[in-house]
């Protein structure tokens, strides 16, 4: 019985929506929003740009090492510390 009143229902809808009922919306549309303009992404750098990066933060860091002689620990915690730096 249900499933008849369904049925019933749901060819009446049909009926009316194919009598050339439009449904449009009453509401104004809103206005299309403009799309942000995206800059093109950079260039892949070559692998001449990309080791003279590597090269120049050799030279600027290697200063920050100091004298070589320092013992095991303090050797080690300097190279922690300039990891750490790098890092950020």
């Amino acid at each position: 019985m249900a499933s008849e009143d369904r049925k019933r229902r749901i060819r009446e809808h049909l009926a009316r929506s194919a009598d050339g009922m439009k449904f449009t919306s009453t509401t104004p549309a809103p206005a299309p929003t403009p799309t942000p303009i995206t800059p093109p992404p950079e260039p892949i750098p070559k692998t001449e740009s990309r080791k003279r990066n590597v090269m120049d933060h050799l030279s600027l860091s290697s200063s920050e090492f100091g004298d070589f002689s320092l013992s095991e620990e303090a050797r080690k915690k300097q190279i922690l510390d300039h990891v750490r730096k790098s890092q950020t």
